[in-house]
């Protein structure tokens, strides 16, 4: 994931790192996700990036934080 700043400023963070914090930053200007899928259907995604778009599309309280030990 990438965070562009006001200030030309580029961070690369992971998933994990990446929380409201960061993304509602004062100076952030953008914020991009970037996954490489390793399915090789070209219509249909693999079930890693069928599981990240839900992960981005779910509702701040429904994601957990837990970490897996």
């Amino acid at each position: 994931m990438l965070c562009c700043f006001l200030d030309s400023f580029v961070k690369v963070l992971g998933v994990q790192k990446w929380g409201a914090s960061d993304h509602n930053a004062d100076g952030v200007v953008e914020t991009h996700f970037d996954f490489i899928d390793p399915c090789p259907l070209k219509m249909n995604p693999g079930w890693p990036l069928r599981n990240f778009l839900a992960l981005l599309t779910a509702p701040a309280e429904k994601v957990g934080h837990a970490r897996s030990k």
